[in-house]
């Protein structure tokens, strides 16, 4: 009765564990964003220099494939009209693998598939020039070094070369650069150092590095300006409503509670004072999607949030 009690256990904690670490994270399709952050170290001191975010917005078919528009914004509000196209991505659920369609090096007017992740790599794979960073590549393959699973069930996966090494996470990515892949041991050394803050998907954080904020690098100093005060919305996604807590450390006595779409246009405005820190917002006439929730003082924007309204 034991041993079959034991072979039992070792058959289903064997079956648990293979499930756990077969489940697979795709790459969100809408509705996300990544938030990175640029440091730069000298003698022990780090110093964040900038903040940048990619954020998904709508697709585009190109030979008969979708391909998800991911845009760059130097800011932590986002505006369309100031984001720059960076990646046409796409992820094959099937293979595990993803692409960037990217202009051809032989042919910068044609566009082909550049292959860029591949989730299916288990130690000691190698996978073929993919990096290729500021010409510091040497033709040598990426060899899956280590693969790792986090408590979610992510798979991580340390990658190395003759040149240095990096990290995937499943579903999100780089966390050193999404689509500019990056060596470390093989960066020019006087450029900023970007580090993947946070990824928000659906108003959800399905990727945070540290616990507080999505926006700041804890123990930094010399902050960039756009380096905001995270605002708390709930519920998000929002259907019919959303309520708005401002940090009391930044509450001034006039502000102004603003929502904006992806073009940075102001869809709903409100006047707030210091002695009403939590306020209740209509979405009811918003149309489903990604905006900004922002606090705005002493004509300054002093804290944001993304809101996603769901119908």
């Amino acid at each position: 009765m034991k041993h079959t009690l034991l072979l039992l256990c070792l058959v289903w904690c064997y079956g648990f564990n293979a499930t756990a670490q077969s489940s697979t994270f795709p790459f969100p399709t809408q509705n996300a964003s990544w938030s990175y952050a640029e440091i730069e170290c000298v003698f022990g001191v780090c110093t964040q220099t900038g903040l940048f975010q990619y954020v998904i917005t709508g697709d585009s078919v190109v030979n008969g494939i979708t391909y998800q528009k991911y845009y760059r914004s130097n800011d932590s509000i986002f505006d369309l009209n100031q984001a720059t196209l960076v990646a046409l991505f796409r992820e094959d659920l099937a293979t595990r693998r993803s692409y960037v369609l990217e202009p051809s090096n032989a042919n910068p007017s044609i566009l082909e598939e550049h292959l860029y992740y591949d989730f299916s790599l288990e130690v000691g794979d190698t996978i073929e020039g993919i990096y290729a960073p500021w010409g510091c590549f040497d033709g040598s393959p990426l060899i899956a070094e280590n693969v790792t699973y986090d408590a979610t069930g992510r798979k991580h996966i340390q990658m190395r070369s003759n040149l240095g090494y990096t990290q995937w996470i499943e579903g999100i990515g780089d966390p050193i650069s999404l689509f500019s892949p990056t060596l470390l041991l093989c960066i020019i050394y006087d450029l900023p150092l970007p580090e993947l803050l946070c990824v928000e998907q659906n108003g959800n954080n399905i990727y945070r590095k540290y616990d507080n904020s999505c926006y700041t690098i804890p123990g930094s100093v010399g902050i960039h300006n756009n380096a905001l005060l995270p605002l708390n919305l709930h519920p998000n996604p929002s259907d019919n409503w959303v309520q708005v807590s401002l940090p009391q450390t930044i509450a001034a006595p006039q502000g102004i509670v603003q929502i904006t779409d992806l073009q940075a246009k102001v869809v709903q405005q409100w006047q707030v004072n210091a002695a009403n820190t939590a306020i209740q917002l209509p979405t009811t006439d918003l149309p489903n999607g990604m905006y900004f929730v922002q606090y705005i003082a002493d004509r300054q924007v002093r804290a944001v949030a993304r809101l996603v309204v769901q119908h």
